[in-house]
This record gives structure tokens, sequence and C-alpha cells, in this order.
């Protein structure tokens, strides 16, 4: 079992214990506080030197993703808050970056079921950090709601935080097909490093 770093083992204690609502519907509002508290946090360290990260091990994440998707009424925009897990393989030559983001779900606690799955994600080791992003990352799935399916063609762009890329943190966008035709949403995510 992983351990996460002590400075930001509350915020995801809490998230996981639902913070001691009667129900699943209740559980959700206090996930989109959890992952504000996170983000916050993550904002106030400082991007790790791209020329700084480490050149072989492995690094997991665990976090939270956002996505506005147009699956309201009309195909107005909706946010759903998921849960992100994220594998760095600082040693590989290409594909560095992994994971998947389940488990969708508004702050009235109304679910999408499926998931999304990141790969080929890549890292930019001479890239200057104050104009552009550390990473980047293919985000593909299908999302559902009940027999609506949404269907997503995406991208992240991201950045580590922290001198021992403590955080990670950036931004989602892309395209998504539902029962309205083709759209486009956005949204961000912030995750953790978790210790083996």
């Amino acid at each position: 079992m992983r351990c996460l770093y002590p400075s930001f083992t509350l915020f995801l204690l809490v998230s996981a214990c639902g913070g001691g609502g009667d129900g699943d519907d209740a559980v959700a509002p206090d996930r989109f506080a959890v992952a504000k508290r996170l983000e916050s946090r993550l904002a106030e360290q400082d991007v790790t030197a791209p020329s700084s990260l480490p050149a072989n091990g492995r690094a997991f994440y665990s976090g939270f993703m956002r996505a506005g998707l147009p699956t309201g009424a009309g195909g107005s925009r909706v946010e759903y808050l998921g849960d992100l897990d994220m594998d760095v393989n600082f040693g590989a030559s290409r594909d560095e970056i992994a994971g998947t983001a389940t488990g969708f779900q508004t702050g009235a606690g109304d679910r999408l079921t499926g998931k999304l799955t990141l790969s080929g994600g890549d890292l930019f080791r001479d890239t200057d950090p104050d104009e552009n992003y550390t990473f980047t990352g293919d985000v593909d799935g299908t999302l559902s709601r009940g027999a609506k399916n949404y269907r997503i063609d995406a991208e992240i762009e991201g950045e580590f935080k922290g001198p021992d890329q403590t955080g990670v943190s950036g931004l989602l966008f892309g395209d998504v097909r539902g029962p309205a035709g083709l759209d486009v949403f956005d949204g961000s995510f912030a995750a953790v490093r978790q210790e083996e």
C-alpha cells in the first residue's frame, strides 16, 4: 500500500472518507471541496524545473480530474469530478506518462460510468516552464449517463510541482461526441505523489 506525502494526506483522506455524509449523494460536495483545496495548495508550490526531473525511476500520483461536459439540458455544460491515478516513468524514452480517471460525478452526486485513459504522455525536459507546460498526454474513453454515451478525445498539458515533484497539475481540453453531436470541453487536474 502506498502512503501519501504528509502535507497532502488530509486532503485525500477526507475525500476517501466522504466527510461523514449519510449517503453517496452527500459525499460528492465534499469531493469538490477537497479538490479545490488540493488545487489551491499545488498552486502555491513552485513549478519543478524540467531540467531537474529524474532520469530514471517511477512516480505515482493520485488526485482529481475535472471536466465540464455537455450533458445538461440542450447540451449545457455540467461540471464533473473524477478520481485520477497517474504513473510517470522518468526512465522511459517515450510515453512516459499513463493513467486513468474514473468515478466522475457532479456535486449533486449524478454519476457517469466508464473511464478515461491517459496514454502517450511525453516529458519536455528542455522547455521553459514560464512559457510552456512540462508534459502532455492523450486522454480518451467513453463516459455514459444512462443510455447516453459521451466519447472523449482530449489531451492534458501539465507541470510538476515542488522540488521533489510532490504534485502535478494542469489543463484538460478536447472534443466530446455525445447525443447532440460533436462539441468541445475543458477541465483541469491535480494530484499528489505517493510513496510506495
